[in-house]
């Protein structure tokens, strides 16, 4: 019986964020932009027939305070220039992910499904890092709209890791035999 319960906590530590990217199952998109005073730019996420699942991302922002929304199935939206990259987390694995994530710009309508304030706490710039985990709808459009709240331009930086079709989390790696 013990071998039973030892294999079960295997696989349920193996769908953890860490164990998903040790098996190849995690990518990283990792930008750097620019937003100017008072304005906003726009990342948009096309799920592409998979269920995508936010992993963590963190936000920077070097002068200004940032405020962060993510928006399901805007009413329209204009994507433009080619493919944002994204890494596999785990370097054995090749980096073809289903996600396609491009900027994006002219977004309208939508709903906000999550959003972060990432302030200054009375210094320029602010950081924010999150293991939240949201899992995304399969064959929609979603986008990261990032807001200056400042007069004048911000640099940004963020990295957001996610897996595509996770595997069942209470798998069973190894057949079990129950006299074990």
């Amino acid at each position: 019986m013990a071998n039973y319960w030892r294999k079960r906590a295997y696989q349920e530590a193996a769908t953890e964020p860490d164990g998903l990217a040790k098996r190849g199952l995690v990518y990283l998109m990792a930008q750097f932009f620019t937003i100017p005073a008072t304005s906003s730019v726009d990342f948009a996420l096309i799920s592409n027939g998979k269920q995508i699942e936010f992993q963590f991302y963190d936000i920077i922002s070097d002068l200004y305070a940032v405020k962060a929304e993510l928006i399901e199935s805007p009413s329209t939206i204009t994507t433009f220039g080619g493919a944002i990259p994204a890494r596999n987390l785990n370097r054995n694995y090749p980096d073809t992910t289903t996600a396609s994530l491009t900027a994006a710009s002219a977004v309208t309508g939508g709903t906000v499904i999550a959003s972060e304030y990432v302030g200054t706490a009375g210094k320029a710039g602010g950081q924010i890092a999150q293991d939240k985990i949201h899992t995304l709808k399969d064959n929609t459009t979603y986008v990261m709209k990032f807001y200056n709240t400042g007069n004048q331009a911000t640099n940004c930086h963020i990295n957001l890791g996610w897996s595509e079709a996770e595997p069942d989390h209470y798998r069973i790696i190894d057949p079990v035999d129950p006299n074990d």
